[in-house]
């Protein structure tokens, strides 16, 4: 009774597969076929094919599927050729925030280039030190941005790439020229105009930062990529040493 049901449900299951399966005979198992001498003979139950129209789509069919970029590939029912550029957008922004955040100074660094020095040679050196370090860091994120360069399904992303990095560089050769040994100025009044151009720069810095936060903005927009994913304290600081010169 057991064979007979478990031949059933497997003709059953093979018969809807394909209509292409053998038909069997009456009396007949479906492993073995019963001779009139009532002995049993194994034959090999046929595997069901399936049928192919066109020889060149069987071809095309046994085809690997080819990724695509940004890890999608052509099986992606959801993708569209519209998506692409999102995606790519994307994963560049995640990366380049990646990179701000864990490269940037260091919420130490931050606390020592804000604080007033209050003619402590102490709180000097620890200045002179945390400005440096901001230095190296702002040379190496301009490195690794300049590496991010954008395909070209979001080339309009380049121009931004190159400001971004040359923001960084810039902010990174003021940071060097304010430790860099330099003769002492011989008159106020040299001393005015070197501070007034260091003011100048300063400001000019802030501004392109603003700028360069509204092209980001823009940009993410157009490719409906979120916020920065950290908060930037970095553009700030230009903002902040200006502050602090017009204390000290």
């Amino acid at each position: 009774m057991i064979k007979h049901i478990f031949q059933v449900t497997f003709l059953v299951t093979v018969q809807g597969i394909s209509s292409t399966a053998p038909a069997l005979a009456d009396g007949m198992d479906f492993f073995f076929h019963n001779t009139p001498g009532g002995v049993e003979q194994p034959r090999i139950a046929p595997f069901p094919k399936f049928p192919v129209s066109n020889p060149a789509d069987k071809a095309k069919a046994q085809q690997p599927s080819q990724p695509l970029k940004v890890g999608i590939t052509k099986n992606s029912t959801a993708v569209t050729e519209s998506a692409m550029p999102k995606q790519q957008a994307l994963v560049w922004f995640e990366k380049f925030d990646d990179i701000i955040f864990t490269m940037g100074p260091s919420d130490h660094e931050k606390y020592i280039l804000k604080r007033p020095i209050n003619q402590e040679v102490e709180r000097l050196n620890e200045w002179i030190d945390a400005t440096n370090s901001l230095a190296r860091k702002y040379r190496l994120i301009a490195k690794r941005i300049r590496a991010m360069i954008p395909s070209q399904s979001i080339g309009d992303m380049k121009e931004f790439q190159i400001e971004s990095a040359n923001w960084y560089d810039d902010n990174a050769h003021m940071c060097e020229e304010l430790t860099a040994p330099r003769p002492p100025a011989k008159t106020y009044e040299e001393l005015q105009r070197a501070y007034q151009s260091f003011m100048t720069r300063t400001n000019n810095l802030a501004e392109l930062s603003k700028a360069i936060a509204q092209f980001n903005t823009k940009l993410r927009e157009k490719y409906d990529v979120h916020p920065p994913k950290y908060t930037d304290e970095a553009a700030k600081y230009v903002d902040s040493v200006a502050h602090n010169i017009k204390e000290k």
